[in-house]
Order: C-alpha cells, then structure tokens, then sequence
C-alpha cells in the first residue's frame, strides 16, 4: 500500500518522514531509545490520532524528535500485535 492509499496525521517523526495511519512508532530520546520496550501503532478514531499500545492509547497531536517510523502495520505487522510488546532491545 502506498502513502497515497494512506491517511497523512500530516505530522511528522524524528527523520522528517511524513506519519500516517497504520506507522508502527518507536520512542527515542534524544539519539537514544529509550528503555520501553514497545512499538506503538499510528491509529485514527473519532477524528483524532492516537498512539496505541497494550497499555492503552495516547493523542498523538504534535510532531516530535522522540518518535522515528520504524515501519508499518501492513508491511511490518510483526512490529505490532495487539496485546504483546515488540522489542528491539531482544527478549526479557
């Protein structure tokens, strides 16, 4: 699916890379990842977009330095299940 087929936050991450519906977030910052060990799916609901993880959902509103796309929920859907966390730090 490509960004056309895709609906635009119009914001965008830490690499300047545009964010739509579907992105799978990881949070950095500064240069460091910080000490979470999940992906945060990019969804939009009731006219907002929210950040979604097992933990529940947060309103993305703004851009920012601490989230880079790290892929996306129709190419990468192995970043992000509903109920599990996806690390890159390896298994706990």
């Amino acid at each position: 699916m490509n960004n056309k087929e895709r609906k635009s936050t119009e914001l965008k991450d830490k690499s300047a890379q545009e964010i739509f519906v579907g992105d799978i977030m990881s949070s950095y910052s500064g240069e460091i990842q910080l000490n979470s060990p999940l992906n945060e799916k990019v969804v939009y609901k009731e006219g907002w977009f929210y950040l979604e993880n097992e933990d529940g959902i947060s309103i993305l509103e703004s851009e920012s330095s601490s989230f880079e796309i790290v892929g996306n929920n129709t190419e990468n859907p192995d970043f992000f299940k509903e109920g599990f966390r996806i690390s890159f730090w390896g298994d706990d």
